[in-house]
């Protein structure tokens, strides 16, 4: 039986040479952001070189089921271009790619999945240098068996092509090697407090990640929680936006020198300092200047991602500029009151300058009492001098 299904593929072939047809092939790998995926085989031929054999369409079907070198779902479907047939290859992972792969070609393919994350952005790579038409000779291995159609599998092909398909956008492609960048957008807001007088203040940031963002980490098995952990060096806690999206919050203690916060992850690639003012007044302007790139972990060319720096009320921001690389449209900052909005970028240099008002009634009466009682010690010294005198 399987003798005379060979012998019909072989006849197949002949056909096609002398009409000058062929099939039509077509490979294209569909890879998952957790390197998962599909292979899908796609054989399309005439109906008319069917039928001049008088082969029908389920018999092919029926030749390819017998034949499968590994487990694929197989389905036909009639088209105005012809027959065509979708053979689906799924693996679970890079290994079952290799394996699955080599059984099909019948020697071991070179092939490479990879990717590479940071933090917010995903780069993907993939390489095969296996000719597109090596993957269908397993159709006629069967034939070679028994030194039928030898000499004819490459007349079988009229056309061969491979297609890729990653996570992202392909940003480079040479037709056996693709790279592709995704970035996951997030907005980041950052809190800001400071006394110039006690020396203390906090830090506290929130990173909050959209709805699809988060579906996305929990299929790649990602643990966003804990990256940030590890980056900050600080605990993390997490809360469940409105929308569905996910917030994660960091507080960071600060106390000595407001230089400190450069040390924190949120500024390690710029610096913010705080000039006191030293006028000796009711109302005292103090001014903040932030320079550098105070974003860099969480690096991404999405325009969607932005940063807010939110200072204490009464903070005046002066003046704020920024420039990305590679540039971005609209990448404008907005100024609202005390928060300054800054998109995110690959690179991104920010300049600012803020003046933030503080009440120094409190601390000119309690140097007015200081003295006072400083005087009335003085007084009060002089007295028990001078009775000292008279007795």
């Amino acid at each position: 039986m399987k003798k005379k299904l060979f012998l019909t593929v072989f006849l197949i072939l002949i056909v096609f040479l002398m009409s000058g047809c062929g099939a039509d092939l077509k490979v294209n790998t569909v890879v998952n952001p957790n390197l998962s995926g599909e292979r899908i085989f796609t054989i399309t031929v005439s109906e008319d070189d069917l039928n001049t054999i008088n082969l029908t369409p389920d018999t092919f079907k029926q030749i390819l089921l017998q034949n499968e070198p590994v487990k694929m779902d197989i389905k036909m479907q009639n088209t105005d271009i012809g027959i065509v047939y979708t053979l689906t290859e799924k693996f679970s992972n890079v290994n079952q790619l290799l394996s699955d792969s080599e059984k099909i070609l019948g020697y071991k393919p070179n092939i490479q999945l990879k990717s590479k994350n940071d933090m917010l952005v995903y780069n993907y790579y993939f390489s095969d240098q296996t000719p597109a038409k090596d993957y269908f000779a397993w159709i006629i291995q069967a034939l070679n068996k028994n030194n039928i159609g030898q000499d004819q599998k490459d007349n079988f092909i009229n056309s061969d092509a491979s297609t890729v398909e990653l996570p992202g956008v392909i940003y480079y492609n040479n037709g056996t090697e693709y790279n592709s960048v995704e970035n996951f957008p997030a907005n980041q807001e950052a809190w800001i407090t400071w006394n110039e007088y006690t020396k203390k203040g906090q830090l506290e940031v929130h990173v909050n990640i959209a709805p699809t963002t988060y579906d996305a980490f929990k299929s790649m098995n990602v643990d966003f929680k804990k990256s940030l952990t590890k980056v900050f060096n600080n605990p993390v806690s997490e809360e469940r936006l409105n929308d569905g999206g996910m917030s994660y919050i960091i507080k960071i203690p600060i106390s000595g020198d407001i230089n400190n916060l450069t040390k924190t992850p949120l500024f390690a690639n710029g610096s913010l300092t705080i000039v006191p003012d030293k006028n000796f007044s009711l109302k005292a302007i103090d001014k903040i200047i932030v320079k550098g790139n105070p974003t860099a972990y969480l690096r991404t060319s999405d325009i969607d991602s932005i940063t807010t720096f939110i200072f204490p009320k009464g903070t005046i921001i002066k003046n704020a500029s920024c420039s990305t690389k590679p540039y971005i449209a609209n990448s404008d900052v907005q100024i609202t009151d005390n928060q300054v909005a800054i998109h995110l970028g690959d690179q991104t240099n920010m300049n600012m300058t803020a003046e933030i008002k503080h009440d120094n009634l409190y601390y000119i009466l309690l140097m007015a009492l200081i003295v006072i009682l400083i005087v009335t010690g003085i007084a009060i010294g002089l007295v028990k001098k001078n009775a000292k005198k008279n007795n």
